[in-house]
């Protein structure tokens, strides 16, 4: 078992791309302007406390090594929101184009859903579908508020 404890962001800056920042008005998919890519973050002391908390499935101790978000493509994220789904949600964000279609992604979706937890796969353009756990009934009104905010159910 590798020692997790020694992960590090180190020149990894895809959170910087995919993830969107409430506080600087960034959306999902695009470089943050404090960003400088395969560096870090220009104003690491003083960055919004979004960014402050957020620490990805990788270096909390998910997938090996050679998994780290910026060399695969995507980053794993699981988040708990309040009034969503019980087990919680496992967000995948896409870094590089095209990234979301790789067996990876795939596998550790089919690890999550028996478990009754919701994945939602984020592209870079913004799509974003929502894989529901098996036996999962979703009310009318929920399908509806997923369609307002663009979020299309998929299945695998």
């Amino acid at each position: 078992m590798p020692d997790v404890s020694l992960r590090a962001c180190g020149s990894c800056t895809a959170c910087c791309k995919s993830l969107g920042v409430l506080e600087l008005k960034k959306p999902p998919g695009k470089w943050c302007k404090h960003c400088t890519i395969g560096r870090g973050c220009n104003v690491y002391t003083t960055r919004p406390l979004s960014c402050q908390e957020f620490r990805c499935e990788w270096l909390k101790g998910l997938g090996v090594a050679e998994e780290r978000p910026d060399q695969i493509g995507v980053i794993f994220d699981f988040v708990i929101v309040p009034g969503g789904p019980e087990k919680g949600q496992f967000q995948i964000w896409e870094v590089s184009e095209g990234a979301l279609s790789q067996s990876l992604v795939r596998e550790r979706t089919q690890w999550a859903l028996p478990g009754g937890i919701y994945v939602i796969h984020a592209s870079l353009h913004g799509k974003k579908i929502l894989f529901i756990p098996p036996g999962e009934v979703l009310t009318e009104e929920f399908l509806q508020e997923l369609r307002d905010g663009g979020i299309v159910v998929g299945t695998l």
